[in-house]
């Protein structure tokens, strides 16, 4: 069912792009009627809704369109060109993007399981996820290397749970933030954008920065890198350039062979890493949890604004 969902929505992005007209794939919370619906909003687009009580929840989502009656402009027309070739060729399956007139909520949009907030690690075949539950609210979240979760003191054979005692949970968050995690008001909005990023949507500065921290064994300094969070496209040159460097190519066959926190420093060190006397020095390694936390909320208003589909094709046009 799920390829099938996935082979319709590439179809619907096909002819958005060759389509006169404006049309942009949305979904509601509201449950669908049995018989197709439309109602006009105050931008005049049309919301139409074709989703029989029959169908399952996914295809209610996906026969759920709004209809913008403008013709594309040229600076529209680059927009969908690069988000049809990101989709196409290579860059996997764009999400919806949610329409507010029409009900949609974020929340929707990411249809894996939920978060269980019991767990402190997950571990992949390169990094581990590693998550912290300050009593301030919100999630501290960071991938890691073997290494740094080590330096964590945190078990790398067999995942671990939360403890039970706050400060225990303020201390590692803390510690994680001095690692460059993050904190985000919840994981359902960090695995949206995030599966933007990954598509291939660039963010920019809407996205908080990849944050790379390496600590000498000598406890004298540190290293730390600061990229974008965007992927490489066919179009950084002619386009459009991010605000932070991009990680280089062969950054993660680098880090991902280091043993120890200072080999860790040697290879940070070999793509240009910043050197600091001291951890205080850096604004990027906040000096307490409640310094870190401010730092990462205005991501989330950034975020939002990316959720607008007005404000993304301006976003997304060759100038701003």
């Amino acid at each position: 069912m799920a390829s099938a969902v996935g082979c319709l929505r590439r179809w619907w992005q096909f002819l958005l792009f060759f389509s006169p007209d404006r049309l942009d794939l949305v979904t509601s919370d509201r449950k669908a009627p049995d018989r197709s619906s439309r109602t006009q909003d105050h931008l005049g687009q049309l919301c139409v809704r074709a989703s029989p009580a029959s169908a399952s929840s996914e295809m209610q989502s996906l026969l759920t369109i709004t209809i913008r009656p403008t013709t594309l402009d040229s600076t529209e027309m680059l927009s969908s060109f690069v988000l049809f070739s990101l989709t196409i060729f290579g860059h996997g399956q764009l999400q919806a993007r949610p329409d507010s007139s029409c009900g949609a909520t974020t929340s929707m949009y990411y249809f894996g399981p939920s978060h269980d907030s019991n767990i402190r690690t997950e571990f992949g075949a390169h990094l581990g996820n590693v998550y912290a539950y300050p009593s301030l609210g919100g999630i501290i979240f960071g991938r890691f290397s073997a290494v740094e979760i080590a330096y964590l003191g945190l078990a790398r054979f067999q995942p671990s749970n939360r403890s039970s005692n706050a400060d225990e949970e303020d201390d590692l968050a803390l510690r994680m933030l001095h690692l460059g995690a993050h904190w985000w008001p919840s994981m359902d909005i960090y695995h949206y954008h995030s599966g933007q990023v990954e598509y291939g949507t660039p963010y920019d500065f809407h996205f908080p920065p990849n944050i790379q921290v390496a600590y000498p064994s000598s406890g004298e300094g540190v290293w730390v890198s600061k990229f974008t969070a965007d992927r490489r496209n066919w179009d950084e040159r002619e386009w459009r350039k991010p605000y932070l460097p991009r990680k280089p190519d062969d950054w993660d066959e680098k880090i991902g062979m280091v043993l120890t926190m200072d080999e860790r420093c040697d290879v940070l060190k070999s793509f240009g890493a910043t050197f600091y006397g001291t951890a205080e020095a850096c604004d990027d390694i906040p000096k307490t949890l409640e310094e870190g936390i401010e730092r990462d909320k205005p991501y989330k208003d950034l975020l939002k604004k990316m959720e607008d589909p007005i404000y993304f094709d301006r976003w997304l046009g060759p100038t701003r």
